[in-house]
């Protein structure tokens, strides 16, 4: 039986209740401020349906999308919010310097970001600004870049975008020219990439496609390209990997990253103590070397200098190579390419290995596939040495240099070197072997160290291991002094800079020196001696400090000890105050440029027409 109501039965005004909110809900689903094509410094004359007293430009967006009258609205700078019942041609809408149109944009045209879309989407132009105020599509308020390139591939005009210094987002019609864009200290300008030309990271590009030059800068302000903020000389290397104009990059110890745009011969780097330069390292001139399923491949390298292996491939991307067996697939790469390359011949002045599945595994089952290796030949280290286990290696360099270690590997890789023990594996590395190979050895003029379980842990048990190191003698630092225990050392700079202390060891590590007291043991370091000498000395014109044990403690008792320490000259406290305020006052310089701008584009507003207070009275 039918159910009879009358307009005051209270379950009719439940269900009419009802019907209004859900008519209210599927008006307003998914509609807020993204749901309106923002129109800057303009007005629409159409119906005003409502005044809505709301505080902020998506309230009013969201006033407009309960009201089903509402077409368009207009929020001013002033913060008055007018719904109205129409949008305006671009014809019909009046310019207005104070006026902020929001037009709802019909369900075909909503914009879109672009799949994956972000700041990697646009190509970034330093200290430069695309001038004319007709390109400016919107001035979003953003606190980052990111956000402002979201901002960017969410308006479908809008083609670049400046993020100022300042953090001011900037959305622009156009890609300027090199020739219209302007150079200004505050602008960082954003173009989007073309499909056709977004640049992409070499396959397995990283630091390790960079040759590290240290202590030197290539210098020439011409040559940057671009100051990406990253943390780490890994960051800084992707990021020029990402860079199509970025052939080399500086990375300071104090984390500054710089890509250039060349790379710099060895008369035009100059050295600097913070300077960390990284080179592209370009393919070798026979180009990549292949061979076919189930053969070898060699390399080898001119006396002196050893293997880089730059990229490998063991699969197969093109039917071109090695055509004559069954190719089912040419997606096919398998993971472990390079590591494998790597493991047999970083660093080698030869390697042989197969192109095998035995090597590598199947990535493509019923494929003949191939191995792909690019290769550079780069300067070797001054000498690799290696001991077996339970024997001693020793390192040393001339008089004025200090051993630099370049790799460290106590464990096992191949079955060629000390063959006499037993072998269960040759993939075998203990992790701390670099660690404790430079704690032992690094920035000394000779060192020691035992091939054992006991220094290095067992990474295999039951394989007999090998200690194998590479190192290089670099210049030592400014000077390195030594006196013996109860005698004084000095340390002196010459005028305008000052003392900044390395390393310092109080105890004993070695026989050769102070050889004349009673010496018990050479592992003896006193803790406290590096804080004690830099108390003394760090950042003074002069210093003198005792070697005794009333200054560091005794490290080890009945021994006679030594001070060595290690330090360089840098610019005094003075010199970089200066300097601080000359940072300072270009600082003000560019605030001055600043408000200059901001100046000028308000003149602009004014000279485009008449307030949005104006324009309201028109309405009435």
């Amino acid at each position: 039986m039918l159910l009879q109501v009358n307009r005051m039965d209270p379950r009719w005004a439940c269900l009419t209740l009802f019907l209004v909110l859900l008519a209210d809900t599927a008006r307003g689903q998914g509609c807020g401020l993204s749901a309106f094509r923002h129109v800057p410094g303009t007005h629409c004359r159409g119906d005003v349906v409502d005044r809505p007293n709301v505080g902020s430009a998506d309230a009013c967006a969201q006033a407009c999308c309960d009201n089903p009258a509402c077409k368009s609205f207009q929020y001013s700078t002033h913060n008055f919010c007018l719904l109205i019942s129409k949008i305006c041609t671009d014809e019909e809408k009046l310019s207005i310097p104070h006026g902020n149109m929001y037009d709802r944009i019909q369900g075909e045209a909503k914009p879109q970001a672009s799949a994956g879309c972000g700041l990697s989407a646009f190509q970034h132009v330093p200290q430069t600004h695309c001038p004319g105020y007709e390109n400016l599509v919107d001035r979003p308020q953003v606190g980052s870049v990111e956000a402002c390139a979201k901002a960017c591939c969410n308006n479908p005009a809008c083609k670049s975008f400046q993020y100022s210094i300042h953090n001011r987002c900037y959305l622009i019609s156009k890609i300027c020219s090199d020739e219209e864009k302007k150079p200004t200290p505050m602008g960082n300008m954003y173009d989007r990439i073309q499909d056709e030309a977004k640049p992409q990271a070499s396959a397995g590009c990283g630091l390790s496609a960079f040759q590290h030059v240290p202590q030197t800068h290539c210098p020439g302000y011409e040559n940057l390209v671009d100051r990406p903020q990253v943390g780490s000389a890994d960051a800084c290397a992707k990021a020029c990997c990402n860079n199509p104009a970025c052939k080399s990059f500086q990375y300071s110890i104090h984390n500054r990253c710089y890509l250039i745009s060349k790379i710099c011969s060895d008369e035009e780097k100059k050295p600097t103590p913070m300077g960390n330069m990284y080179d592209r390292i370009q393919a070798g001139p026979s180009g990549p070397r292949r061979v076919c399923e189930h053969q070898r491949l060699s390399i080898s390298c001119p006396a002196g200098q050893q293997i880089n292996i730059v990229s490998a491939l063991y699969g197969r991307t093109t039917r071109a190579v090695c055509p004559s067996g069954p190719i089912r697939t040419t997606n096919c790469r398998s993971s472990t390419s390079l590591a494998r390359v790597r493991a047999s011949c970083q660093g080698k002045s030869t390697c042989s290995m197969a192109a095998s599945n035995g090597v590598f595994g199947d990535p493509c089952v019923g494929t003949y596939k191939y191995l792909e290796v690019s290769s550079t030949c780069i300067p070797g280290p001054s000498g690799t040495r290696r001991v077996c286990e339970n024997q001693r290696l020793s390192i040393s360099c001339p008089a004025g240099q200090q051993i630099n270690i370049v790799s460290a590997l106590y464990g096992r890789t191949t079955r060629a070197v000390c063959p006499s023990g037993p072998i269960r594996t040759i993939d075998c590395l203990s992790s701390t072997s670099l660690t404790r190979v430079r704690t032992s050895c690094q920035g000394k003029s000779t060192c020691s160290m035992a091939a054992s379980n006991g220094v290095f842990g067992d990474p295999c048990v039951g394989t007999h291991k090998y200690l194998e190191v590479s190192s290089t003698c670099i210049p030592g630092p400014s000077g390195t002094r030594r006196v013996c225990e109860n005698q004084r050392l000095s340390i002196s700079c010459p005028a305008g800079q000052q003392i900044n202390i390395v390393s310092a060891l109080y105890g004993r590590t070695t026989r050769a020196v102070c050889p004349s007291g009673p010496i018990r043991t050479t592992n003896c370091r006193s803790s406290t001696s590096l804080a004690r000498v830099r108390t003394s000395c760090q950042g003074k014109s002069t210093c003198s400090v005792s070697a005794s044990n009333s200054v560091f403690g005794d490290p080890c008792v009945g021994t006679h000890k030594y001070l060595e320490v290690s330090s360089t000259c840098i610019p005094s406290k003075r010199m970089v105050e200066a300097r601080e305020t000359l940072q300072g006052l270009r600082d003000v310089l560019l605030d001055l440029e600043e408000v200059a701008e901001i100046e000028q584009e308000t003149r602009e507003l004014e000279d485009m027409g008449e307030d949005v207070g104006m324009a309201a009275e028109d309405d009435e």
